[in-house]
């Protein structure tokens, strides 16, 4: 039996909510000195030095560049985070294969994230594979944990739908108790649940922007200053200066 299903259906499951790396991260802005300005752009600390309206704009580039890498960082650890989840479902599934009421259950089951969802988290999906009676037999014992139903064979289970032997039916419509991680982890007494819990949160912390992230920024702030009459003045006076040093040399 392979089942795929969307990573939409596999979050409601689960409760899984996508935040937006902008929205879930925080960057604290900061003024940088000439000095350290000076390494990220076309400007010498000494003119950067005598003018304060080029620095703040400078600054303000230097501080969206890495909110930036904060929020890219928390996106990928975030994904980072969505395949371990699933590794550890698919973990789960398979022991309860060698930990059930009725013995031991045969088969595998292989849970695969073929296509990583959008930061939305839509457009992902995810391959369920294995013997229908092996899901079958798995997705009752996870009912039979739960307390509220109970299926005491792996026929009355797959003939829950329409009285008809068909266990990869009888799985689909039971994918809320299969696919539930915590459900899973309250039952066996596993770890918890949470997809947040899984991220390293040392890497947003230490997320640093790229030079040519750095650069675009830099750019898109001197556009946005074509209006700002004491950053164009300072520019001006920076290239006059630069234009008499050349004469005098």
């Amino acid at each position: 039996m392979k089942l795929k299903i969307t990573t939409n259906q596999f979050n409601d499951i689960n409760n899984i909510e996508f935040t937006d790396g902008y929205d879930a991260t925080w960057s604290d802005w900061r003024s940088y000195s000439p000095s350290e300005l000076a390494e990220y752009s076309d400007y010498t600390k000494e003119q950067l030095e005598q003018s304060p309206a080029l620095c703040d704009v400078l600054s303000q580039a230097m501080n969206r560049a890495s909110e930036q890498a904060v929020a890219s960082e928390w996106d990928d650890a975030f994904s980072d985070a969505y395949k371990a989840y699933v590794e550890r479902l698919e973990e789960a599934l398979n022991d309860i294969t060698s930990n059930c009421e009725a013995g031991n259950i045969d088969g595998k089951v292989s849970l695969t994230v073929t296509q990583l969802p959008d930061v939305c988290g839509d457009g992902g999906e995810i391959v369920v594979e294995g013997h229908a009676n092996t899901l079958a037999l798995i997705t009752a014992e996870i009912i039979n944990g739960e307390g509220m139903f109970r299926y005491d064979s792996l026929n009355e289970f797959a003939t829950v739908m329409n009285g008809k032997f068909a266990p990869a039916q009888a799985v689909e419509n039971h994918l809320h108790y299969l696919l539930k991680y915590s459900l899973i982890a309250d039952i066996w007494g596993l770890r918890g649940g949470d997809v947040n819990d899984m991220i390293d949160e040392r890497r947003i912390q230490h997320a640093y922007p790229e030079d040519d992230v750095i650069a675009e920024a830099i750019d898109y702030e001197l556009q946005e200053a074509n209006n700002d009459t004491d950053v164009q003045d300072e520019l001006l006076a920076i290239k006059y200066a630069a234009e008499a040093v050349a004469i005098a040399a």
